[in-house]
């Protein structure tokens, strides 16, 4: 997790992104900082996301809403990234914006950036205050 105020950066290695493994992340990480956000952005993991209507509604994950309402958090999905298709059915793509895309020099630090989640307006969880 990075934090979006201060970009506090929260990371863990591990070797799936099934859903126990989330929320284990997860709450190692409200612990670290503690506190949790008012609002966590999804990169579209099919953990986190499970699909979308075509009125553009999001369903989340019931387990992973119900974690996160238990620490005062909510979840919102990132907007869908392009889809890359052969070009002959595509057509022209449009590349993203500079800036955009984190560095990929491979090092450990860039890894994190491109794989976390981004948590957004953070403030100490009432389940932490104990």
């Amino acid at each position: 997790m990075v934090l979006g105020h201060s970009r506090w950066l929260w990371g863990r290695f591990c070797p799936n992104q099934g859903l126990e493994t989330v929320m284990r992340c997860h709450i190692a990480a409200f612990e670290a900082m503690a506190g949790c956000c008012t609002e966590i952005l999804y990169d579209r993991m099919k953990t986190a996301v499970i699909g979308e209507d075509a009125a553009g509604v999001v369903t989340y994950n019931a387990s992973l809403v119900a974690l996160l309402a238990h620490y005062g958090s909510a979840p919102k999905a990132c907007q869908p990234s392009m889809i890359s298709t052969p070009s002959s059915m595509s057509g022209a793509r449009t590349p993203p914006t500079p800036g955009s895309m984190p560095p990929r020099d491979g090092s450990c630090a860039s890894i994190l950036r491109r794989s976390s989640l981004i948590c957004a307006h953070c403030r100490p969880c009432a389940t932490m205050r104990s």
